[in-house]
């Protein structure tokens, strides 16, 4: 399946909270889970766990619509 940037974005900004910060600054900013996890106050197990969770969302969000 093929998905075009502005469907991805419109999931991406329908995230909440930590999903959203987690995925954007993963993939767009480019930070290693350590850095993440530093700027959030979480462990890099939570950072994987909430990342894990929002590609989950995303995938759901970006297959219905």
């Amino acid at each position: 399946m093929n998905f075009d940037n502005a469907r991805i974005k419109k999931a991406v900004l329908r995230l909440n909270g930590d999903k959203q910060k987690v995925i954007l600054m993963h993939f767009i900013d480019g930070l290693s889970y350590e850095e993440i996890a530093k700027t959030l106050t979480k462990s890099e197990g939570a950072i994987r766990v909430i990342q894990y969770r929002a590609l989950s969302d995303l995938r759901s969000m970006v297959t219905r619509d």
